[in-house]
C-alpha cells in the first residue's frame, strides 16, 4: 500500500504565482484607486530634475549646496533636490525644493534660491505642492499644483502653473500666475 503522504495532490507552483500576481495587482489597483483617501502619492510627480545647468561648476555648487543644506535643515526642511541657474555677470544661483521635515502628506514645501555667495536665501516662497523646479535665464521657474475655490488639500483640480522669477540685481521679479491655495474648513 503506498504512503499517505504520496497520495495527496501536490500544491502546482503555477497556482501559488498566479495568487501572489493576484495579491499583487490588487495591492496597486487599491493605492490607485484610493484618489483623496491617499496622502503622498498625489502630492507631486517624481521627475528627476537637473542637479545644475553645463554653464555652472561643479565645484562651485558643491560649496553651495553643503551650505544651503545645513541652513535648510536647521530650519526644519528636508531637501528633495536643487536645480542652478547663472544671473547676470556670471554668478551662480542654486534653488533647492523641500518638504518640511515631518510633513505626513508631503504637502508642507517650500522653494528657496541661494546666491553664490550669501548665507541666507535670497528668495524663499511657500507651496502646497510643487511639481517641478527648473532652471530659467538668469533665474529659475517654479510649477505647481494650483487650487480652484473649494478645493480640499487632497484634490486640487485647477491647473498646474508655472511662476518664473528673473533676477533684477536686487530680487526677483516674478511672472505668471500665482497657484490658488486649499480651502480651510
Amino acid at each position: 500500500m503506498p504512503p499517505i503522504a504520496a497520495s495527496l495532490p501536490r500544491a502546482r507552483a503555477p497556482i501559488r504565482s498566479l495568487t501572489h500576481h493576484r495579491i499583487q495587482v490588487i495591492a496597486v489597483a487599491a493605492l490607485l484607486l484610493g484618489g483623496c483617501a491617499s496622502t503622498s502619492v498625489k502630492s507631486r510627480v517624481v521627475t528627476p530634475p537637473p542637479t545644475h545647468s553645463g554653464t555652472v561648476a561643479a565645484s562651485g555648487t558643491r560649496q553651495i549646496v553643503a551650505r544651503a543644506q545645513r541652513y535648510l535643515r536647521d530650519r526644519s526642511y528636508t531637501v528633495d533636490y536643487h536645480v542652478a541657474s547663472t544671473l547676470p555677470g556670471g554668478e551662480l544661483l542654486v534653488v533647492f525644493h523641500s518638504v518640511c521635515t515631518g510633513s505626513v502628506d508631503g504637502h508642507c514645501q517650500a522653494v528657496d534660491a541661494f546666491r553664490q555667495k550669501a548665507s541666507q536665501p535670497v528668495w524663499h516662497g511657500e507651496y502646497t505642492s510643487v511639481l517641478a523646479v527648473r532652471p530659467s535665464k538668469w533665474g529659475f521657474a517654479v510649477r505647481s499644483v494650483s487650487y480652484a475655490a473649494g478645493d480640499p488639500l487632497c484634490c486640487p483640480t485647477g491647473q498646474a502653473v508655472t511662476d518664473t522669477y528673473t533676477w533684477t540685481g536686487s530680487g526677483f521679479k516674478e511672472s505668471g500666475p500665482l497657484p490658488g491655495r486649499p480651502s480651510t474648513p
